[in-house]
């Protein structure tokens, strides 16, 4: 009987299982967006000597854009002469117009430089071609400021990229001031303080904070962005996914610059929550998608006015996987109020939510088996269950069930009865549901020419599946009726399959 029971709840699993969308509205998919920027062409006479962040950003721009690389819906380049007020409006037309299940991809190449910051740190600065060394602190782009702008920024995936250094050699320069500033010290200069993180958020540089970034003629490249674009081709892809993570990528980065230079340049990351579940830069699209995010189908089908919030917020159709409380409103009236795990790659259809949880009623017919000395050890059932709508929090069940049995009693002769119980539960769950029971009744039998019957008294549990078509209950009793020779004990376990409707 419970191999049954578990077959019918497969069955009814299976039926109310949500079959993932041929397509999706592009309009609700999430965009990837990149700004691109390799600065070589400086006014200042002090910044000169590097050959090749124009074309690194170029070769980025293309991998980034390729579809078969990294896919990006929208690549903005800046490339050989760039100022700093430009640099800024790129930066604020590229992320205009991102949603919070967006990603966003600066790249930044060129010359860097640092400078103290308090007694105990330095600052970090990137620098655009109208900067003057001697007050890069003024004319710089400070690498703060621009962490504070990808924190700004509306899209929760964000992934800086930087090829540059501070160190004074390599891809940076130094101003006399910070020179002596440095000279004065003893021992390293400070590093920089890290800026806290949020989720889904990645900071890649070419090298740690006192190291050179270096060139190579061989190359054609910066080495970092060398290997950089190398990864995004595919050679960073690790575990042979299809895909390339952040943090894939920049174990292959590492590893491959450190080779390259002899463990003079050793790239570094800052990471938060990021990590092969969770970003992908490069690879497949399709996998890509499935592996990024969750999908909540079904919202163009629900009746007019019903408002669908995704843990207070109003959402698309696409999600990062995690764990949201869902509510669908309708006027003053809360249809829906529930948690909902949302699970990558995974189709919910939002109307599944509001069928299971509106009001309805259950007639089902089953077999039940007790061990009773009073009763029939088998017999049929009738069970019908009226449940109140339920916004998410469980809801009170209120039910009917008769069973009737004819058999053999030990001891006693052929016998037919009859028990009946009402009955109230709370059931907590929409598809698969639990709910414990408690009922009052009556029982009787027919015994040769007698007729005897008795108050009964139950106390159980119900396991059920639910769709928007049918039912299957497992329902387990222990009843308890007053007879002359004592309590009748009747233990039983019975099974209920059959239609379900609304009113």
């Amino acid at each position: 009987m419970i191999g049954a029971f578990v077959g019918a709840l497969l069955a009814l699993s299976v039926a109310s299982g949500q079959q993932a969308p041929q397509g999706l509205d592009a309009a609700y998919a999430p965009i990837r967006v990149a700004l691109v920027v390799g600065i070589d062409e400086y006014a200042d006479s002090a910044l000169q000597g590097l050959k090749f962040p124009a074309k690194d950003a170029k070769d980025m721009a293309g991998v980034l854009g390729d579809d078969g690389a990294g896919g990006f819906d929208s690549v903005t380049l800046l490339s050989g002469e760039v100022s700093r007020d430009e640099f800024w409006a790129a930066f604020n037309d590229a992320t205009a117009d991102l949603g919070r299940d967006d990603l966003f991809v600066l790249f930044l190449a060129g010359h860097g430089t640092l400078g103290p910051s308090g007694n105990a740190s330095s600052a970090l600065y990137f620098l655009p071609s109208d900067t003057s060394l001697q007050r890069y602190d003024l004319t710089g782009i400070a690498m703060d400021d621009v962490a504070q702008a990808m924190d700004d920024v509306e899209a929760r995936r964000r992934v800086l990229m930087v090829d540059a250094c501070h160190s004074g050699t390599g891809r940076s320069s130094l101003s006399s001031e910070v020179v002596a500033w440095l000279n004065a010290l003893r021992g390293p200069p400070p590093g920089p303080t890290p800026r806290s993180f949020s989720k889904y958020e990645a900071r890649l540089f070419a090298a740690d904070f006192n190291q050179p970034a270096r060139e190579d003629d061989a190359l054609q490249n910066g080495v970092y962005t060398h290997f950089l674009i190398e990864g995004l081709r595919g050679a960073a892809d690790l575990d042979a996914d299809g895909l390339v993570s952040v943090l894939e990528l920049h174990e292959h980065v590492a590893a491959r610059t450190m080779q390259h230079t002899g463990g003079a340049q050793v790239p570094r990351v800052e990471t938060s929550r990021v990590g092969s579940g969770s970003l992908f830069l490069a690879g497949d699209p399709g996998s890509r998608v499935d592996a990024e995010n969750a999908i909540l189908t079904g919202l163009a089908g629900l009746p007019d006015g019903v408002d669908v919030q995704v843990d207070g917020a109003s959402r698309g159709a696409i999600l990062p996987p995690g764990r949201y409380r869902v509510t669908l409103q309708d006027a003053d009236e809360l249809l829906v109020d529930t948690p909902v795990r949302f699970r990558a790659g995974q189709a919910t259809d939002i109307r599944g939510l509001l069928q299971d949880r509106r009001a309805r009623w259950n007639v089902g017919f089953g077999v039940g088996w007790a061990r009773s000395a009073w009763t029939p050890a088998l017999a049929a059932d009738f069970d019908l269950q009226w449940q109140p709508r339920d916004p998410g929090g469980g809801r009170t069940v209120f039910g009917l069930a008769v069973s009737t049995g004819d058999g053999e009693l030990k001891d006693l002769g052929h016998a037919t009865a009859v028990s009946t119980v009402a009955s109230v539960g709370y059931r907590q769950g929409a598809a698969l549901g639990w709910a414990p029971v408690v009922g009052l009744g009556f029982t009787g039998r027919q015994l040769g020419p007698y007729l005897q019957g008795a108050p009964l008294m139950g106390l159980g549990m119900r396991l059920d599946a639910q769709t928007r078509a049918g039912f299957a209950a497992l329902r387990s009793e222990f009843r308890v009726a007053p007879s002359t020779a004592g309590l009748a004990l009747m233990p039983s376990v019975t099974l209920v399959l059959g239609p379900s409707a609304r009113p």
